[in-house]
């Protein structure tokens, strides 16, 4: 795989002053993530494993895992079992 080159607006490859092209590291960077990912998910190396991130945050943990092929348990629902406020309310 060749490094991808940075480009003048008209197509050509922009070079350096010792004459040769000018890599497009960030070009470059996603490349080697988009095949990372790809080899992955593809290996299905991740698709037995869970995510598990009680703190949760923006989330990156879970949206990463998925990237790879886990598997992430659905998050608690934030409204309590009806049925536990009532079994609760018949004690008292």
């Amino acid at each position: 795989m060749e490094a991808p080159v940075k480009k003048h607006p008209d197509g050509q490859p922009m070079l350096g002053p010792d004459g040769k092209p000018i890599v497009d590291e960030d070009a470059a960077a996603a490349a080697v993530w988009n095949v990372y990912y790809a080899n992955h998910q593809a290996a299905g190396n991740f698709k037995t494993l869970s995510v598990l991130d009680p703190f949760m945050g923006g989330g990156t943990t879970l949206v990463e895992g998925s990237r790879l092929g886990f598997k992430h348990p659905r998050p608690p629902s934030p409204e309590p079992d009806p049925r536990r406020r009532q079994t609760e309310h018949h004690r008292n």
